[in-house]
């Protein structure tokens, strides 16, 4: 049985529509925030494993721990799971509240823009999307309905 957040990956990948240039492009927007965003980028960097996924409000089963994400302080950022490897870049929304993060991944020949909020808490990060694959904006806020949440956990070397 696939890990849950593969599963998560797959669809999203196949069903989150191509880079139109609608969303916030990493190069095009520098930080307005620049001190904020070096904090956050120090806070976000390194190596995260999944902790627990839920769906609308549920949680999803599943066995967790062997998918890992990697931050780099450059904007870079690596998905790997058992079944599936992705990279990219990240830009980040610090001066919103809760803040953003854009996900710009690979998927073929083109492009998969992920519009998440996030928080993040010492050794967690939450991030909450929008459930219904791509069709709808970025959630308001964690408890807006139709929402994806996804809890992460820092891995230590």
């Amino acid at each position: 049985m696939r890990s849950t957040l593969a599963l998560l990956f797959l669809l999203g990948a196949a069903y989150f529509p191509y880079h139109s240039g609608s969303s916030r492009a990493v190069a095009d927007n520098p930080p307005s925030n620049e001190s904020a965003n070096r904090a956050e980028l120090e806070k976000i960097q390194g190596a995260w494993t999944l902790s627990s996924v839920e769906l609308d409000g549920r949680v999803l089963p599943g066995p967790l721990g062997k998918e890992e994400i990697v931050f780099t302080k450059e904007g870079k950022v690596l998905f790997k799971t058992q079944t599936v490897e992705r990279s990219g870049a990240f830009a980040l929304g610090t001066d919103k509240n809760p803040k953003t993060m854009d996900l710009t991944l690979s998927k073929g020949e083109g492009k998969v823009v992920w519009s998440v909020l996030y928080e993040i808490e010492e050794d967690t990060m939450k991030w909450g999307f929008s459930s219904d694959w791509g069709k709808g904006s970025r959630p308001t806020s964690f408890k807006d309905g139709k929402l994806i949440v996804v809890h992460l956990k820092r891995q230590r070397s």
